[in-house]
């Protein structure tokens, strides 16, 4: 072994190798984004998107697919996801802050805009739940930024107990389930009629997301254009496909094992397990007391039975 480092070798090693740290150091830094946020959020705005914080003084977010703790147990958005709606949109958001406020509480976003990219990875992995819509029907709302999921807060920011999580499914997530405690109940009416007046329509079948009314089912102006993730620039974390194969039963007892996202229904039935109105715009009117409903509705028929997805608590 030599004991010393020829001169040119040192020299070399000078120059080149702090510049290949750096090198590094700044893709890692700007790996969210392809040339930078501010650009991102410019392009976004060229498209009709806003941040919501821009526009809704005082809203709380924490976007959870940012976490493994969903459906496909990998990060879905990249840990600095900017929360973006479409500008009419997010200026009803702030009409129901105001209203919440007014009583003491406040809104907090769990999902916001959802680029299509990540819209198909999670219907991938749970479109046998019937909470994604296929993207072959049509996109969710939440691809152009017309949809929000929100949850309850107080006035300090910490979130309320509702009847369920975020994503959780199953009969509580029901817009009138009455199998939840007459607190949560209150919450969610609360909820409820602060988001509808201030221009929101409720899905019947996720109490936390509301579809801008102006663009839903029964709505008077078209959905705008979705938005995707490549054309503002956002770069998105890879998601490995879903592997596990899982078996399902059907009410006459027959039983499927697919890895596919969508569950094929008996012959009998027709179709697939997609669940017309899920993540879609149902437009769904709240009663005016969402607590006194006694009776869940039960579970569309064309939905086998799947294993559970609520998420834990992270």
């Amino acid at each position: 072994m030599p004991r010393f480092i020829p001169q040119g070798l040192r020299s070399f090693c000078r120059t080149a190798v702090p510049l290949v740290l750096l090198a590094l150091v700044s893709c890692a830094g700007s790996s969210t984004y392809t040339e930078s946020k501010t650009q991102t959020l410019a392009l976004a705005r060229s498209r009709g998107l806003v941040e919501v914080t821009s526009v809704v003084p005082g809203i709380k977010y924490d976007l959870l697919y940012r976490k493994a703790n969903n459906i496909t147990r990998q990060r879905v958005y990249p840990e600095d996801m900017p929360c973006l709606l479409h500008h009419t949109t997010a200026a009803k958001l702030r009409v129901a802050q105001e209203i919440l406020q007014r009583q003491g509480y406040g809104l907090k976003v769990w999902d916001a805009w959802r680029p299509p990219e990540s819209h198909t990875v999670l219907h991938d992995h749970g479109g046998y739940t019937g909470m994604f819509t296929p993207p072959e029907y049509m996109w969710s709302r939440h691809c152009s930024g017309t949809a929000v999921d929100v949850t309850l807060v107080d006035a300090g920011g910490r979130e309320l107990a509702m009847p369920t999580g975020f994503d959780e499914g199953g009969p509580d997530s029901y817009y009138t389930a009455s199998n939840v405690s007459a607190e949560k109940r209150e919450r969610r009416a609360i909820l409820q009629m602060a988001m509808t007046s201030a221009g929101f329509s409720i899905l019947n079948t996720e109490w936390w997301h509301f579809d801008d009314a102006t663009y839903d089912s029964r709505g008077t102006l078209p959905v705008p254009p979705v938005v995707y993730a490549k054309a503002i620039g956002l770069n998105l974390p890879k998601v490995r496909p879903p592997k596990v194969k899982r078996q399902y039963v059907y009410p006459d007892g027959s039983t499927t094992t697919t890895t596919s996202a969508t569950v094929p229904l008996p012959p009998n039935l027709g179709g697939t397990s997609y669940l017309p109105g899920a993540d879609s715009g149902s437009g769904v009117t709240p009663t005016s007391e969402p607590a006194a409903v006694k009776k869940t509705p039960p579970p569309p028929v064309m939905l086998p039975t799947v294993p559970s997805i609520a998420p834990g608590v992270q």
